[in-house]
């Protein structure tokens, strides 16, 4: 199936049921670029958008990508997504995963901006989303679910007793979830039921409804955080779960009440030698997800993936690597090193 125009045209509008035009981009670019990739201005209604046609699936990794990505922009600066003459499924599972768009025509779509659709081999209407993102108590919701802290199917009472929130929270908690097209709800007697997704298929359907935990950073003696409450977050919970080497200045992360109280303290000047910290005030209480004295991977991942720096989101993909590949067996590496 070669991807061109006429097919990337036929496959928009079958999708989004309405006027689209797709043109060849001719602007040069580096031999590298030329090399992986074709390029096609996708106008869909009032918005455009630059598709980039991967050439070879199997030399595609999404760390290379990333460095491409600059070059791609620098000359169309606009949104994009990737589209694909064919895709491994364990390609496909890590782009789900690290919310990249993309797209097979007439076999797979993922794309926030229209919805997601995801099929073997037959095209479906993308659903409408409800929800542009979860509020942070669903989120909670999700990771809790992610991490094992709640079961599925799990009532809204158990919602409501797991995350210590009444029963009308959880229930809005619910509506959102199901809205959102992430969860389904039942009815057992009187009591409501909400059933999610297991392990992968949860966090690849959940993630772009997902947002960083981080309301806000600030810095405080060392000493106004008792070592209970030390729990490790940002690039220091990231050194404690992969070979990343801790920052010099620790981070933790703590819920809304803590870091009230803690933000009296607050420091406008750091020095060197200063035994310091860096708190991290969180949406919902990370002790409620928490694996050990880390916080969890999931909210973890969340709240440092738009750092730009390159050995962070590298150390990244191995942390999420370490959950996928222990629940898909055998799978094989796309995200091989660019160095």
């Amino acid at each position: 199936m070669k991807i061109n125009e006429a097919l990337l045209n036929s496959y928009l509008q079958s999708v989004v049921n309405e006027p689209t035009d797709v043109t060849r981009a001719h602007d040069r670019q580096a031999r590298f670029i030329e090399n992986a990739y074709d390029r096609y201005i996708l106008k869909l209604g009032e918005h455009s958008f630059l598709a980039i046609v991967v050439k070879d699936a199997r030399e595609f990794t999404p760390a290379v990508f990333r460095k491409h990505l600059k070059a791609l922009k620098q000359s169309q600066p606009m949104d994009w997504v990737l589209v694909f003459e064919d895709l491994p499924p364990y390609v496909a599972h890590r782009l789900r995963a690290y919310n990249i768009p993309f797209m097979v025509p007439f076999q797979q779509l993922y794309w926030p901006f229209i919805g997601h659709v995801v099929s073997s081999r037959a095209e479906r209407t993308a659903p409408a989303r409800l929800v542009e993102k979860l509020t942070p108590a669903s989120q909670g919701a999700v990771i809790a679910t992610l991490t094992g802290k709640l079961p599925s199917p799990v009532s809204v009472t158990e919602i409501a007793a797991a995350l210590e929130l009444s029963k009308m929270s959880a229930s809005r908690i619910a509506d959102e979830l199901v809205a959102a097209g992430i969860a389904e709800d039942s009815r057992v007697g009187r009591e409501r039921m909400l059933t999610l997704p297991n392990g992968t298929e949860l966090w690849e359907t959940a993630l772009p409804y997902l947002t960083s935990p981080v309301r806000q950073s600030f810095f405080v003696s060392l000493d106004d955080v008792p070592s209970e409450r030390r729990l490790q977050a940002g690039e220091t919970g990231l050194a404690a779960k992969t070979m990343l080497a801790p920052p010099t200045i620790p981070t933790f992360a703590t819920g809304r009440d803590f870091a009230n109280d803690l933000q009296s303290r607050a420091l406008n000047n750091v020095d060197d030698g200063d035994e310091v910290c860096l708190v991290e005030k969180w949406k919902y209480d990370p002790r409620t997800t928490a694996d050990g004295n880390v916080v969890d991977r999931f909210s973890l991942y969340l709240s440092l993936r738009d750092r730009p720096d390159e050995r962070i989101q590298i150390t990244l993909e191995e942390l999420m690597e370490q959950y996928f590949d222990s629940r898909h067996q055998p799978i094989q590496n796309p995200f091989r090193r660019p160095f």
